[in-house]
């Protein structure tokens, strides 16, 4: 009997032993014990991972975007908690400025609750590089006006027209003063804002009767109206709720001696070098765009749109000075299809009346 309690306590003992063994191996000597092919096993999978990753970069570097985005998601769901598959992605998409398709991975890291706090904090940062689009309108009080429920802002580097939701969608004009509005999408993680300036209206003086034939007839005053006009690149132009709005980057056109003081100014490399030693920028025209901020401005209904005669007449043997006027649909056709590619950007002159452009005209530059 107490032979066998002996062997019994042998037994305890040589078992404990042999986990704590197993418990301290190192995790290649773990692998041995488990399985001899967990190694092997992992070894397919990174592989498979490496090779997933090369194909979606040689989709990428073809710019086919839609193929690159399969397979980059084939590739995190081979090993969803793999932090580094999610962080070559989005560095991927960043060196191509496509930010959207940078955040989208980084969520997808999120999402399967991998590296959280390093993720939020990435998130963060793309997010504030998105531009935030911005418009300004001026009202009279007691005038109706209505949010955009839609605005062109850039996603991965294309104008795209996408839902705005507004803090506050009522627009109270009874009260003169500047109001500012904050929009979002949360789709895209974009912002915008809006602000909204209330004047009170101009009201025509009341003139007391005059006996005649002593003094003339008094006619009353009539409203002035602010009335300008800006050199600009068009980047988008479209309509939402019925109304038009264009997109713009204004810029100053300058010719002559001004174009060559300001490209001068500006260091910019279009000045040359006369063989007398004198400046001078080509064609004698510079166009100074130093600040790149767009702009959206509403479109009146009677708007007049203008392109050179040869947009229209290609036999035409106009030099391009010449414009003519052509329907919005015309316009906006010959807009949408110069806004991408090898196009040069769409300089045009608006003109607009209380902030309220009725007539854009191309502008012709050798």
């Amino acid at each position: 009997m107490v032979k066998q309690f002996k062997a019994k306590k042998l037994t305890i003992f040589l078992s404990l032993l042999l986990i704590s063994t197993f418990v301290s191996c190192s995790k290649i000597d773990k692998e041995t014990i488990l399985s001899p092919n967990v190694t092997e096993d992992i070894k397919v999978e990174e592989n498979e991972v490496k090779v997933t990753l090369e194909k979606g970069n040689s989709y990428l570097n073809d710019n086919d975007f839609a193929n690159a985005k399969l397979t980059y998601e084939k590739a995190t769901s081979i090993d969803k908690v793999n932090k580094d598959i999610y962080l070559q992605i989005k560095d991927k998409y960043l060196e191509l400025t496509r930010f959207d398709d940078a955040l989208y991975f980084v969520q997808l890291a999120l999402n399967n609750n991998t590296d959280i706090d390093n993720m939020k904090i990435i998130s963060d940062n793309i997010k504030s590089k998105f531009e935030i689009t911005s418009i300004d309108k001026s009202l009279y009080e007691g005038e109706s006006y209505t949010l955009p429920s839609e605005l062109s802002t850039k996603i991965n580097n294309e104008n795209v027209s996408i839902p705005v939701t507004w803090n506050n969608s009522v627009i109270n004009t009874s009260t003169a003063g500047t109001f500012s509005y904050l929009g979002t999408n949360k789709e895209y993680s974009r912002q915008f804002n809006a602000t909204l300036t209330v004047v009170p209206p101009i009201v025509s003086a009341v003139v007391p009767p005059v006996v005649p034939p002593v003094v003339p007839p008094v006619v009353a005053p009539v409203i002035p109206s602010v009335v300008d006009e800006e050199h600009c690149y068009v980047k988008n132009i479209y309509k939402s709720n019925g109304k038009t709005y264009i997109d713009v980057d204004l810029v100053e056109f300058l010719r002559g001696n001004a174009a060559l003081e300001g490209a001068i100014k500006d260091n910019n490399s279009k000045v040359g070098t006369n063989d007398d030693g004198s400046k001078f920028v080509p064609d004698s025209y510079y166009i100074r765009d130093n600040v790149h901020t767009q702009i959206t401005y509403e479109v009146s209904q009677n708007s007049t749109f203008n392109l050179a005669e040869f947009h229209i007449y290609p036999n035409s043997s106009s030099n391009g000075t010449i414009t003519v006027p052509v329907p919005y649909d015309r316009f906006e056709s010959y807009i949408k299809s110069h806004i991408n590619g090898d196009y040069r950007p769409n300089l045009c002159l608006i003109k607009f009346k209380n902030n309220v452009v009725y007539d854009v005209s191309y502008v012709y530059t050798p």
